[in-house]
């Protein structure tokens, strides 16, 4: 990803199915709170949620997301971001 990205991501991963269909991307973005951080927000600072999408997004809700998980709950629902991007892939591979 760029170095550069808009004040509401943190970070973005580019992940890419090694499976059938192979080289298949989905994107996961680390969404920033935008009400209690002014621009001098550090990196990872003030991230709530993590949206999953198909496309790379210019803004957060640029697409119809695959996923998106509250950061608060993370280790309950990091097993739900990893079967709802199974399925995206199985959906993709099916069409």
């Amino acid at each position: 990803m760029s170095a550069e990205l808009e004040w509401w991501a943190d970070e973005i991963w580019t992940i890419e199915s090694e499976w059938r269909p192979r080289g298949l991307k989905a994107y996961v973005t680390f969404l920033v709170d935008p009400f209690p951080y002014s621009h001098n927000r550090r990196r990872g600072e003030g991230v709530w949620a993590a949206l999953c999408t198909a496309k790379l997004p210019a803004s957060p809700r640029e697409s119809e997301p695959i996923v998106e998980v509250s950061l608060n709950h993370w280790n309950k629902n990091v097993n739900v971001v990893a079967t709802e991007l199974g399925r995206f892939r199985d959906t993709v591979a099916a069409n």
